[in-house]
């Protein structure tokens, strides 16, 4: 079965918001983030991203529009780890395999430091969770 056709992108200052939105939403609906009042946390968060950027940070998009979003992926390389911060794709181009075609892109063996709201998933391909990565 092929998966969706995209193009990776560099992000640039227009993707930031979208970046941002999607992120510390996602990280907020985890425990124990939950627990945290929305604006202390929206607040807080957003410097962490800030400082995750300086990544590397790829937009996935259509190919024929890359205005057309389907989501990102914030990550960096480390010896032979691929050290993940964050993959998001829109929910509508969800579970049709496209965050497994973008982690084989990528190369290397993956590593999960901020995405454990999805630590199922990461186990089931043979991700590492590593908060400290």
């Amino acid at each position: 079965m092929q998966g969706l056709i995209y193009v990776l992108r560099s992000a640039t200052q227009d993707d930031h918001p979208f970046i941002y939105g999607a992120w510390i939403k996602g990280t907020w609906e985890a425990p124990p983030n939950r627990w945290c009042p929305w604006q202390l946390f929206k607040v807080g968060y957003a410097e962490r991203i800030g400082q995750r950027l300086q990544d590397k940070c790829l937009v996935l998009c259509h190919p024929d529009d890359p205005d057309a979003l389907m989501g990102f992926v914030c990550y960096r390389k480390s010896n032979e780890a691929l050290i993940v911060h964050w993959l998001y794709v829109i929910g509508m181009f969800r579970r049709q395999g496209l965050a497994k075609q973008v982690l084989t892109e990528l190369g290397g063996s993956p590593v999960l430091t901020e995405n454990s709201v999805h630590l199922t998933w990461a186990r089931k391909k043979g991700c590492l969770y590593d908060p400290f990565a």
